[in-house]
């Protein structure tokens, strides 16, 4: 276990904040929204992606509740579990430094008879003013899941993970007193041997989930 604490540590330290600061392509070509998904205040939709056959996603809400709050369930880890689909265990990146982010671990049900498998998440944060915050998400295909036990070990190897390639911004703003708009926008894509059919489909479904979750646990405190 301390050489699996070594691999992290050193990981985090130099591998994935340069993956997590890395800009978001804007989508190039405009392209109306179409709704797919409302329930309970929350909104989703979803539009074709510039140059790509995938779609982009788009999740919109008002949260009751003033943005400090908010801010609170999204860079604290151990709220993470709560809202972010399937979560499983989530920490700072790097444990003394709270502003370096949080990486945050799932298990992804997957179709076709296929396997949970794993998958690491990564989030930065940055104010844009006493008012909001914005927070990106990205899928960390890199990142170790669990120590590999020894050749002669009984213990049972790394899980599998999912192969994805997820990029989002949430941006939080309130635009009331007690009260903050929720924007949140990116891609996603599975890799390897899941059909880009079933992406589409999960789409918006996913991050949907995700915000109204977030909608119910910030509300709730």
């Amino acid at each position: 276990m301390a050489a699996w604490a070594g691999l992290v540590a050193g990981f985090m330290a130099q591998s994935l904040p340069a993956q997590q600061l890395e800009p978001i392509a804007a989508t190039e070509i405009a392209v109306d929204w179409k709704q797919v998904k409302h329930k309970g205040h929350v909104l989703g939709s979803v539009r074709p992606k510039a140059k790509s056959d995938m779609r982009e996603f788009k999740v919109e809400t008002v949260i009751d509740a003033p943005v400090l709050a908010v801010t609170e369930y999204l860079t604290q880890p151990s709220t993470w579990p709560a809202w972010i689909q399937a979560g499983t265990e989530a920490f700072y990146l790097l444990p003394s430094a709270p502003d370096s982010g949080v990486v945050c671990y799932a298990s992804i049900p997957l179709p076709f008879g296929m396997k949970t498998r794993e998958m690491a998440m990564g989030s930065t944060f940055g104010r844009f003013s006493n008012w909001g915050v914005v927070a990106t998400h990205r899928s960390l295909d890199n990142f170790p899941l669990a120590p590999n036990p020894p050749a002669d070990s009984t213990e049972k190897p790394e899980k599998p993970r999912v192969r994805m390639n997820y990029e989002a911004v949430l941006v939080a703003r309130e635009t009331s007193p007690g009260k903050t708009e929720i924007n949140y926008q990116g891609t996603m894509r599975y890799n390897g041997n899941i059909p880009r059919a079933y992406t589409n489909f999960v789409m918006v479904k996913r991050p949907f989930r995700m915000i109204s979750s977030l909608k119910k646990a910030v509300e709730r405190k």
